[in-house]
């Protein structure tokens, strides 16, 4: 479960930063490999490939004690870029 919730944490980044970045224009691209494409839907496949790619290598070392702690710390690390540019989205909408 914490390989999907990885995944569709990644779908919330793209969808606030494409809101913010793109449609609302109230924020920039923080990732500087994201940044040249945050504006064009070349970004969609490339940002929800990579994340599908990590998600099933992190599923297959799940056995692994490294590979489970893994997956945790970037299930976290997702969780706050969600809530930042919710934060961002919603005080510079105001």
């Amino acid at each position: 479960m914490i390989y999907v919730a990885i995944y569709l944490l990644n779908v919330m980044d793209l969808l606030l930063t494409h809101a913010a970045v793109n449609v609302l224009q109230v924020a920039e691209e923080f990732n500087p490999l994201m940044a040249p494409i945050v504006g064009s839907w070349v970004i969609v496949p490339v940002k929800l490939g990579a994340a599908l790619f990590v998600v099933l290598c992190l599923y297959r070392c799940r056995k692994l004690k490294l590979g489970r702690a893994a997956a945790w710390f970037i299930l976290v690390v997702y969780i706050l870029v969600v809530l930042n540019n919710s934060v961002v989205l919603l005080l510079e909408t105001r």
